[in-house]
């Protein structure tokens, strides 16, 4: 007997302490994490500890929004519904149930107005213009010298203000000579007292193997030096999220070599706005004409991407097939040059996107087919020498490519 009562007395606190120990309520995650503001949407919320008379919200100072409809799919998933009365903010998740309740800071970004990237026709070259839905601008690169348009020009083209960010990919000509022109300000003079000084100028290390003319103004300037972009870092423009995915060599766990090319050194960088994501990563190279596959491992952390601006032009550098099929692009842009003579972009990348993308925008006509050998495939994905290219997405996902050459209805 007594050894029956001690047995069922281990039992109980066997019971009490698994009871004791079961996971109380959490909230681990929300998708999406951002949506369009006065819309409504579905959300997903996971999590532990999720039972039939689990309450949700969202709460911002000031301001509490009941979630509906809530589904709970198992202990550690539920569906709700936004309301579409909730206006634009950040909101914390707030989950009560019983006497327990848990907090998700920060957890859903409402959001309204819609983005722009242009990508700019700057002849063989690069240059990628930002426009935030709250009017903040991000200048990526300036293309080269002297391109039959100024960077200037083609900037107030798509908007009457001041650039507020500058990230320089790395030092090559075609990417940083219309940059120099551009914060050397109206006299051209590099150093003067009207020199632009955007509150944010971010770039690799400058070593000082550059040795051309363009890189003498260019460490003449007001500006220089750069701050250093360092990959694994992010910014916001508005409500826009820029992550830095590569620079110097490195992905965010150290450079991949001790020496490496001007191309390799490309600073990435991640556009992430109302659930797309696009990648602008200069000359970034992809393993071709033995140089370090960098391609490869950043599609392996970034993942599925909505739109890619082709690396170097198109060269053959570039656009490894293994990171084509990480990143399987809706869209592809690529800035080459209307008859250029680097033979930019090189047909088997050409060949390897058509497999991958639904269209391929090109600013320019492509190759010299006389000097080259080849031109642009006539296909109906292909549509090159567009002009400048434009990207808009709006705050819930919507996603519309237009240019000159074929404007927007």
């Amino acid at each position: 007997m007594t050894y029956l009562v001690h047995k069922i007395s281990l039992i109980i606190s066997m019971l009490l302490f698994v009871v004791g120990c079961a996971p109380g309520l959490s909230l681990t995650g929300i998708s999406p994490e951002q949506a369009a503001a006065l819309a409504g949407a579905e959300l997903e919320i996971a999590g532990t500890g999720f039972s039939t008379d689990l309450q949700l919200a969202l709460e911002t100072p000031g301001l509490k929004i009941p979630l509906g409809n809530i589904q709970i799919i198992n202990e550690d998933r539920a569906t709700a519904e936004l309301p579409a009365i909730a206006p634009p903010d950040v909101y914390d998740l707030v989950a009560t149930q019983g006497n327990e309740s848990a907090t998700l800071p920060e957890a859903l970004e409402l959001l309204t107005g819609t983005l722009r990237i242009v990508f700019l026709d700057v002849e063989q070259g690069d240059a990628t213009l930002v426009i935030a839905p709250t009017g903040e601008t991000l200048l990526i690169d300036g293309g080269p010298l002297f391109p039959t348009r100024s960077l200037s020009e083609a900037i107030a083209e798509h908007t009457d203000r001041e650039v507020d960010s500058v990230v320089l990919t790395h030092h090559d000509a075609d990417h940083l000579g219309g940059l120099v022109n551009y914060l050397a300000g109206p006299d051209g003079t590099a150093g003067s007292a009207d020199d632009l000084l955007p509150p944010r100028v971010l770039g690799p290390f400058d070593d000082g193997s550059c040795t051309s003319q363009t890189c003498a103004r260019f460490r003449n300037l007001l500006a220089y030096p750069l701050e250093r972009a360092y990959a694994g870092t992010r910014f916001e423009l508005g409500e826009v999220d820029i992550d830095i995915v590569s620079s110097d060599g490195d992905l965010g766990s150290g450079p991949f070599s001790n020496e490496m090319s001007e191309n390799e050194k490309s600073v990435g960088l991640l556009i992430q706005y109302a659930n797309r994501k696009i990648l602008v990563a200069g000359d970034l190279t992809g393993g071709g004409l033995d140089t370090l596959d960098l391609e490869t491992p950043l599609s392996q952390q970034t993942g599925v991407l909505d739109v890619l601006r082709v690396s170097h032009h198109g060269s053959l550098t570039s656009s490894p097939e293994p990171a084509l099929l990480n990143w399987n692009p809706a869209v592809a842009v690529l800035s080459a040059g209307t008859h250029n003579a680097y033979c930019h972009p090189h047909p088997d990348v050409i060949e390897r996107l058509m497999t991958h993308v639904e269209s391929l925008w090109v600013t320019g006509a492509g190759p010299d087919p006389e000097a080259c050998g080849h031109v642009l495939p006539t296909d109906a994905k292909v549509k090159h020498t567009q002009g400048d290219i434009t990207l808009e997405i709006t705050a819930d996902g919507g996603l519309d490519v237009f240019s000159q050459a074929s404007p927007s209805p």
